[in-house]
C-alpha cells in the first residue's frame, strides 16, 4: 500500500474494517502534538480518508480503542494527559455520524469522562 499522506506525532492508532466494509481509523488530524483526535471513514479499502469526526480537539489525547456493537454504534476510548489529570474519556457515535462529521445519532455523544486518576 502507499502511504496515506495522514502523518500522526508518534502515537498509537486505531484501524479496524466496520460491518459496512469501510475502514474506520481513529488518530490525529490536522494536529500539532496530540491534539485533534478524529474518526475518519474510508469508503474505498483504506486508500483515502474523506469522511470525519473530531472526538476530542483538546491537547494530550491518545490511545485510541474502539469496537462497534450490533445496533451499529461504534464506542471509542481513549486517554487525555496521562502524565497530569490521567483521563479515561469515551465517544459514542455511528458510521453516518462520521459520514455527517457531527453527532447526529439517538444518544450519541463525545469525549464523556469515565476515569479520571487525580
Amino acid at each position: 500500500g502507499k502511504d496515506s499522506g495522514l502523518g500522526g506525532p508518534g502515537a498509537r492508532f486505531f484501524i479496524r474494517r466496520l460491518r459496512s466494509g469501510n475502514v474506520l481509523l481513529i488518530n490525529h488530524y490536522r494536529f500539532h502534538g496530540r491534539n485533534n483526535l478524529t474518526a475518519m471513514l474510508s469508503t474505498d479499502d483504506g486508500e483515502t480518508y474523506t469522511h470525519f469526526l473530531l472526538l476530542d480537539g483538546r491537547d494530550n489525547v491518545s490511545y485510541p480503542d474502539a469496537v462497534q456493537d450490533g445496533d451499529g454504534y461504534i464506542y471509542a476510548v481513549y486517554d487525555r494527559d496521562r502524565r497530569g489529570d490521567g483521563e479515561i474519556l469515551l465517544a459514542k457515535f455511528t458510521e453516518d455520524d462520521v459520514l455527517c462529521g457531527k453527532i447526529r445519532s439517538p444518544g450519541g455523544f463525545l469525549a464523556q469522562s469515565v476515569c479520571r486518576l487525580r
